[in-house]
């Protein structure tokens, strides 16, 4: 009751901890606590890690190492809805690893979007930019679709050019190696 209710585990949470008694000398029930307990963590990063993994769609509990890559965002000032924010923009790239993860959470460091309403924002802003871009892509019968740094270079030019120059310019991209560069 403790595993599932108190400290909130899955059925294959604690499956998976049974399994590493097999390193045991005394496999026991206090042993499988003691692994639970070891992951949990005191810091109370637990709770957060398993919104975040629920989000990528993981199965698995948070490793100790994961805990302290949470405690650390938030020492850093990220908020915990930023992280669970970034975890479903994973599962909506498909890339549930939490490897992308981090590398989604280092990108939002550099751009400063701690607070969950700023990465929302930021968000938005760019799915509004994606869509545009792609559709002006097919309209000039481009079949690529844009990275970060082509929806950065779109907002760019859409502050500094007309929409028919932007139309343009696609037009005369299509069929070249590069189009968006060209």
């Amino acid at each position: 009751a403790k595993w599932l209710r108190e400290w909130e585990y899955t059925v294959d949470d604690v499956l998976t901890a049974t399994q590493e008694t097999v390193k045991a000398q005394n496999p026991s029930f206090g042993y499988i606590d003691s692994i639970l307990k070891n992951r949990r963590g005191e810091t109370g990063a637990f709770s957060g890690m398993k919104a975040v993994f629920s989000h990528l769609g993981a199965r698995s509990m948070p490793t100790p190492e994961q805990l302290q890559w949470y405690d650390a965002r938030l020492q850093e000032g990220f908020e915990p809805g930023t992280i669970e924010l970034a975890a479903m923009q994973q599962a909506r790239k498909n890339n549930s690893s939490f490897e992308g993860l981090d590398f989604l959470i280092g990108m939002w460091r550099e751009r400063g979007l701690f607070a969950r309403a700023a990465a929302e924002a930021y968000v938005t802003r760019n799915r509004a930019l994606l869509n545009e871009f792609a559709a002006l892509l097919r309209a000039a019968d481009i079949e690529k679709r844009p990275t970060e740094d082509d929806i950065a270079a779109f907002a760019g030019w859409k502050e500094a050019l007309p929409d028919e120059v932007i139309a343009l310019a696609a037009a005369r991209a299509k069929g070249k190696s590069y189009p968006i560069s060209f």
